[in-house]
């Protein structure tokens, strides 16, 4: 479909999901799931310096001890103390594989949003050469003989180098992400995989769903992880059930390429019982989970859980449905309730440079902006996409979904109909994380 002279935006070229990460401006901070129920040193910090640079142990102390940079990587701050035990457990175990991942996200971190917390001698270009480095591990672990303990290598090599490319750009996120995924489920021991790496998985799974449920792909693995002792996940809280329902989503979405009418077609009942089981799904809130989370996190984790059930709502309905249809008031409906709830959680009064956590909304809010009309609602969407992705953390990701979504935009607005998921391949790039 020809573009607009107006709108920007490298035209996107279909997605293959190479296997292959490429090298570059690529690195993830790893949230390692290793044992948990170990305690942080006293004094952990001091061991992991010693004879470090003074940038390097300044950067070890941002990612190490300031809650700041862990709160963009969990949902609410009863999580911080866990995770920050989780990365010192990681380094301490495996500090010559991890150094450089570690200290070029928390490089990258430090000079989008707090750079005065580092050096004047801290540079840019210290955080490639530390990703490049990460890069070439995890590389080095694919072509390996991949034993238990290299699977935990590549995931926590691989999310540190998803979290650097998010940080940098998001171009090759979503690859490198299909490509941790392909070591860990290419071993044929997916089924028996331990606890600390079903667990760790998450972020990883719940990307790579998101991302191919937009462009009619099948994700790597239907698998639905393990949660957190408590029932909730620090990354998605408690839509990790909802995986498996995205999962299917994308497979029936897949199957029908290319189909503009699929009223008799064996997948329309497929996305009614689909559709079915979705809209019967609800979070559950156990006694274990009350007790482990306050009041406010438990708001935020069941607000989430609804936002993203009624957006897998949406899109077994777009999936049916094509832009032009009847069926488009109740699409837009549904829209506006996923969006308002977002804005709930994304108040306009709250700062668009760094909110205090991530509630991984960038899903929702892509398949219900692009059912907007009306052009002072889509500037109002516009407004709240820079506080769903963080403006001042992720600049380039954010601006590749807003570019994404204005030419969906255009191209409704030039009478064309169809299903939106096969504007991915033609539109600018993006991502969902």
């Amino acid at each position: 479909m020809a573009r607009s002279k107006a709108q920007s935006g490298r035209p996107r070229k279909d997605d293959s999901t190479p296997m292959q990460p490429r090298a570059g401006g690529e690195f993830v901070w790893v949230g390692s799931n290793m044992d948990t129920t170990m305690s942080r040193p006293s004094r952990p910090i001091t061991q992991l310096i010693f004879s470090k640079t003074p940038l390097q142990a300044a950067l070890l102390r941002i990612m190490l001890e300031e809650k700041t940079f862990i709160s963009r990587f969990i949902i609410g701050p009863s999580f911080i103390e866990t995770e920050l035990s989780r990365l010192f457990v990681s380094l301490t175990r495996c500090p010559d594989l991890l150094l450089a991942a570690f200290l070029a996200c928390s490089g990258r971190f430090s000079l989008l949003v707090d750079a005065h917390q580092t050096t004047a001698t801290h540079r840019l270009e210290d955080d490639y050469m530390h990703s490049a480095r990460a890069v070439k591990e995890l590389r080095g672990i694919g072509d390996g003989s991949r034993r238990n303990e290299d699977l935990a290598q590549a995931l926590l090599l691989g999310l540190g180098v998803l979290t650097f490319d998010l940080f940098d750009s998001g171009l090759h996120a979503h690859s490198i992400c299909r490509y941790t995924l392909s070591l860990i489920y290419g071993t044929g021991v997916s089924s028996g995989l331990h606890l600390e790496l079903s667990e760790g998985l998450i972020p990883l799974v719940f990307m790579d769903t998101c991302n191919c449920l937009v462009r009619r792909k099948v994700p790597i693995s239907r698998s639905t992880p393990h949660r957190e002792p408590a029932g909730a996940d620090r990354y998605i809280g408690l839509c990790v059930p909802l995986l498996a329902y995205m999962y299917d989503l994308c497979v029936v979405s897949h199957a029908l390429t290319g189909t503009v009418d699929i009223t008799n077609h064996e997948a329309a009942q497929k996305l009614q019982a689909l559709g079915a089981a979705i809209a019967d799904w609800y979070p559950i809130l156990s006694p274990e989970l009350t007790k482990a989370f306050t009041r406010d996190e438990l708001q935020v984790m069941g607000m989430q859980a609804t936002i993203f059930r009624t957006a897998a709502l949406l899109v077994a309905h777009r999936i049916q449905w094509a832009f032009g249809s009847a069926a488009d008031d109740l699409a837009f409906d549904m829209a506006e309730t996923i969006l308002a709830k977002i804005s709930s959680l994304h108040p306009p009064g709250t700062t668009a440079d760094v909110p205090p956590f991530e509630y991984r909304l960038n899903l929702p809010f892509l398949v219900a902006a692009v059912e907007l009309r009306d052009m002072g609602r889509r500037n109002e969407a516009l407004s709240l996409l820079r506080r769903v992705v963080c403006e001042r953390m992720y600049p380039r990701v954010g601006e590749g979904l807003r570019q994404f979504l204005q030419f969906v935009w255009w191209a409704r607005d030039s009478a064309w109909h169809g299903h939106w998921f096969d504007l991915a391949a033609q539109g600018p790039q993006f991502v969902l994380f």
